[in-house]
């Protein structure tokens, strides 16, 4: 019975293994764009974003694609260090810098 048992727990780990090693394929990051690419694909949306009195952001677009770029373009005006501190912790860079 016990090495049946020692069979399977071999074959979950290495299921484990297997399934990791595929997220780590599919969610690694592939490349840097330039930041000229990156500037002229925000020129492709149409969003207005406006700020009252008390700093508060107000984003105007006709499509929701336009709304979310506006809402991550003010969230990244007011606090950029956040974003950019959690982007490099998921991407397990943040001991790098």
């Amino acid at each position: 019975m016990v090495p049946l048992k020692r069979f399977w727990t071999r074959v979950g780990v290495g299921f484990l293994i297997l399934v990791a090693a595929a997220a780590a394929y599919v969610f690694w990051p592939q490349g840097t764009q330039s930041l000229e690419a990156l500037a002229g694909s925000a020129e492709g949306y149409n969003v207005r974003i406006l700020r009252d009195t008390w700093g508060v952001p107000h984003v105007f677009s006709v499509t929701d694609a336009d709304r979310a770029f506006g809402l991550a373009y003010a969230h990244a005006e007011n606090d950029f260090l956040t974003i950019q501190q959690s982007l490099l912790a998921v991407r397990g860079e943040l001991a790098t810098v």
